[in-house]
């Protein structure tokens, strides 16, 4: 799981997901121009905004 800030394009990691109902995550910063992205995805794939040089076989 990663946060993305999607002004400067780094990623900051927010840890691994435990198996769970419910999982609650609180945006790094908040208030004006602060935008965040939190990513979900299978640990197969690295940060994001990080160039993926795997192939996709849905390409």
């Amino acid at each position: 799981m990663w946060w993305f800030d999607p002004r400067t394009g780094n990623s900051y990691s927010a840890g691994k997901i435990k198996k769970a109902n419910k999982i609650i995550e609180e945006a790094p910063t908040s208030g004006i121009g602060n935008d965040w992205v939190l990513v979900m995805d299978s640990k197969k794939y690295g940060p994001p905004g990080a160039l993926n040089t795997t192939k996709n076989k849905h390409q």
